[in-house]
């Protein structure tokens, strides 16, 4: 193995260097090296939630796992782009009522379903809903999954929280997609 300081000696292009018009003190800047002067993000350094570099105008997203974490920032990000979000949620109904909230404010229609994505009959429902209330989805972000690190599921078992995460993070993120 290789330490940082050979990988550079082996390999110059490994080192980074700026480009000129870059400020690396106030920006966060991930350029692709393959198509030099295409900026893929840049964030502010503040950590303040970036302008969107594409548009989702009139699209219908559906996220589910929308009320916290990353679900809660893809969803706020596909309204910022001017999406219609539906929030997909099984347990947190305070903070998908929040990220609903942040939507509407956006400008943007928020739906808000409590869905067991396991359970096939509410897999239904949720189409359903995503009909009545959006005319349909364009856009499907499957982002649920199981929290073992915290909550009820961090005094689990290592086998009952391997069985938790291929339920929620593989069986029912099939299954959503098959839907």
């Amino acid at each position: 193995i290789y330490d940082a300081g050979t990988a550079r000696e082996r390999y110059p292009s490994f080192v980074r260097t700026p480009h000129t018009h870059q400020q690396s003190h106030a920006f966060l800047s991930l350029e692709c090296r393959h198509r030099p002067g295409m900026l893929r993000r840049t964030m502010a350094a503040d950590n303040a939630t970036p302008v969107s570099p594409f548009s989702l105008a009139g699209k219908r997203v559906l996220v589910t796992g929308a009320s916290s974490g990353i679900g809660r920032a893809i969803a706020l990000a596909s309204a910022q782009a001017g999406a219609d979000v539906l929030i997909g949620y099984r347990g947190n109904e305070a903070g998908a009522g929040a990220v609903a909230s942040a939507i509407r404010d956006a400008g943007r229609r928020a739906v808000l379903v409590r869905v067991n994505l396991c359970d096939q009959a509410e897999l239904t429902g949720l189409l359903e809903m995503a009909r009545e209330s959006l005319g349909g989805v364009d856009a499907w972000v499957n982002n649920a999954g199981a929290d073992i690190l915290t909550g009820n599921a961090a005094s689990l078992s290592r086998r009952e929280k391997l069985d938790l995460l291929l339920e929620v993070d593989l069986r029912c993120t099939m299954l959503a997609s098959w839907s």
